[in-house]
């Protein structure tokens, strides 16, 4: 190692720990030695598919996870993504405990298994076809209104500018020479103009970001007309409406529009995932839309809500 370092530099030496976490005493003395070595350590999550991909795209972090007991202050919690009184067997009381504090318990699996059997609600699902029934439940949160415009007009990119001529965001450098390619642009409906997304702060101090419509912006190359994200997703969403939905996933119709009522009604939706959806193919898509389902609703920022990956 000392060799391979002088020589060539310690990018040149890999250290792999595989799932030595199990073993805290190695895990960590392998971590001191890479931090005094400065060589690359691969990413142990990723290479058994612990990695949460959709989490970390969406999030920029993949463990945005919390104590056990926040499930306490949840009045609706989805074991979306595995079964955890068989591979979480020190938490699941908590899980029952939260029932008894008047959470409802919603398993959504493929099998009735031994979690789902002790849940208030099965919603059953064909084996990687998640993505179709979240993004379904999404479809019916938008159609009912039942979505939490505030929170998404400055917690998301819902409310960002897309060109209509080429499906890229609007930034800086398409409405000035030499602008940057990192502002984006909001259509403010309080002062009926566009205006930059602030890069320092969430804060919209009195703007309205708009969510649906479209708008015509001035460039050095001429009009273009843009919309919001929102009016985007609304435009993939039309393909999957609970009955369509229901032929990829096997989700009955009637049981979608119930799940996607009861996290539009809830006070804090939580979830469980357990590392599932990492080791499926297309893992990380269907947990991006399960993240959607969630930010739609507004389950976000606060005790008790918000999607859990780890």
């Amino acid at each position: 190692m000392i060799d391979a370092s002088t020589e060539d530099g310690p990018d040149s030496v890999v250290m792999d720990l595989g799932t030595n976490i199990a073993g805290l005493t190695t895990f960590l003395s392998c971590l001191r030695l890479a931090d005094a070595l400065d060589c690359v350590m691969l990413d142990m999550n990723a290479e058994i598919g612990d990695h949460q991909p959709g989490a970390a795209v969406t999030f920029g972090e993949m463990t945005n996870g919390r104590s056990t007991d926040d499930f306490f202050y949840s009045d609706l919690i989805l074991i979306w993504g595995g079964n955890p009184i068989y591979t979480q067997i020190p938490n699941f009381h908590i899980l029952t405990e939260a029932r008894y504090r008047g959470a409802k318990l919603v398993s959504i699996s493929p099998d009735m298994n031994a979690s789902a059997i002790r849940s208030d609600l099965w919603i059953p699902v064909r084996p990687g076809t998640d993505a179709a029934l979240a993004l379904s439940l999404a479809r019916v949160i938008i159609d009912e209104g039942w979505y939490d415009a505030d929170l998404i007009r400055e917690q998301t990119d819902l409310p960002f500018l897309v060109r209509l001529d080429n499906d890229r965001f609007l930034r800086e450098s398409d409405l000035e020479l030499g602008g940057s390619e990192e502002k984006l642009y909001r259509w403010d409906l309080a002062r009926g103009e566009l205006e930059a997304a602030n890069i320092e702060s969430l804060a919209l101090r009195g703007s309205v970001p708009a969510l649906e419509g479209t708008f015509e912006v001035e460039t050095p190359r001429g009009p273009v007309q843009v919309q919001p994200v929102f009016e985007k997703l609304k435009a993939k969403l039309a393909a999957f409406s609970a009955e369509e939905a229901s032929r990829h996933c096997g989700t009955p119709p009637a049981l979608i529009r119930r799940l996607a009522r009861m996290l539009a009604e809830a006070k804090a939706a939580t979830n469980v995932e357990t590392m599932v959806f990492g080791k499926v193919y297309h893992g990380g898509a269907i947990q991006r839309a399960q993240i959607l389902v969630f930010l739609l609703c507004g389950h976000l920022g606060r005790k008790g809500a918000g999607f859990c990956s780890y």
